[in-house]
C-alpha cells in the first residue's frame, strides 16, 4: 500500500533536489557570464536570471529542514550578489 505521507515526502525530497541543482546551474551560468563579453555574455545572464526566478518561484513550495535551508539560501544569496554584479535589478 502506498502510504500518503511517504510519496509527499519524496516529492519534497525530488523538489529539494532539483532546487540545488538550479541553484548550481544558475551559478556556474552567472561566473561565466562575469567572464564574458557581447551575446555570450547576455545569454548567460538570461540563463543565471531564469534560473534565479525558478528559485523564487518554487522555494515557497518545498518545507526544507533548517540545514537544507541554510544552504539554499547561502546558494541564492551568492546568485542574487552575482546577478546585480551583472547588472540585474531584483525583487
Amino acid at each position: 500500500m502506498n502510504d500518503p505521507s511517504s510519496a509527499k515526502a519524496r516529492v519534497n525530497e525530488v523538489s529539494l533536489n532539483f532546487l540545488f541543482t538550479e541553484a548550481e546551474t544558475a551559478e556556474l551560468f552567472a561566473d561565466i557570464a562575469l567572464q564574458s563579453e557581447g551575446e555570450r555574455a547576455v545569454r548567460n545572464i538570461q540563463n543565471a536570471r531564469r534560473g534565479y526566478e525558478v528559485l523564487m518561484r518554487y522555494l515557497a513550495l518545498v518545507q526544507p529542514t533548517q540545514d537544507e535551508y541554510g544552504m539554499l539560501a547561502r546558494k541564492i544569496d551568492s546568485l542574487r550578489s552575482k546577478l546585480q554584479e551583472l547588472g540585474q535589478t531584483l525583487p
